[in-house]
């Protein structure tokens, strides 16, 4: 059984639709003064704005339609959805700037490294969700592993260099060297990352 549709009071509505955009003018100069300097390339408070109205006309008509309860309401979305760009953009940076300071390409030339590797990234999203998979996957390996492939792969450390480290023979640090590769691969397979399906081992 279908729910009957809404119905709502057209005179009604285009008075409340004008509450909000007088508001509005107030409500994004208190948004746009939030904003730090840093950050006013990537938030945007028209942006935050269009949020705030399809937030309020989609909550209508179970919002406040008194003038200080509505403003009031507007910019409680406001402060929320400022938050949230902030906390994206700040969480965005931080990963970009580890990701920088290894090298991305590096990441890139990690992949033929490894045995049956991912299909080399032909774009700027591409090597992003490359640089991601491998990122992760790193993370899930054994100290030693983790540590001897950083060094050799993304450091441009050479193999005595590697071995030295830690505390290890040359020959040793190729043999780990040469585990963690396989258990990298390993480890993207089992994280589904394109390129290392289970039938590549059959």
């Amino acid at each position: 059984m279908s729910m009957p549709a809404l119905v709502f009071d057209d005179q009604a509505y285009r008075a409340f639709e004008a509450k909000v955009f007088r508001f509005a003018h107030e409500i994004r100069w208190r948004i746009d003064e939030r904003i730090h300097a840093k950050l006013r390339s990537r938030v945007s408070a028209d942006d935050i704005m269009q949020e705030v109205f399809t937030d309020t006309f989609r909550a209508y008509p179970n919002v406040p339609t008194d003038d200080v309860e509505l403003k009031r309401w507007m910019t409680k979305v406001g402060k929320v959805r400022l938050i949230d760009a902030i906390r994206f953009h700040t969480r965005a940076r931080r990963h970009i700037d580890r990701i920088k300071q290894l090298g991305t390409t590096s990441y890139i030339e990690l992949v033929h490294s490894i045995p049956s590797s991912l299909p080399s990234p032909s774009s700027v999203d591409a090597a992003r969700e490359t640089v991601q998979s491998v990122h992760d996957a790193l993370d899930t390996l054994p100290e030693r592993y983790r540590v001897a492939i950083e060094l050799h792969h993304l450091k441009g450390r050479d193999v005595a260099q590697v071995a030295h480290r830690l505390d290890i023979s040359t020959e040793a640090a190729r043999a780990l060297l040469r585990r963690g590769l396989t258990c990298l691969r390993a480890a993207l397979r089992q994280r589904g990352a394109g390129g290392f399906d289970d039938s590549e081992t059959s």
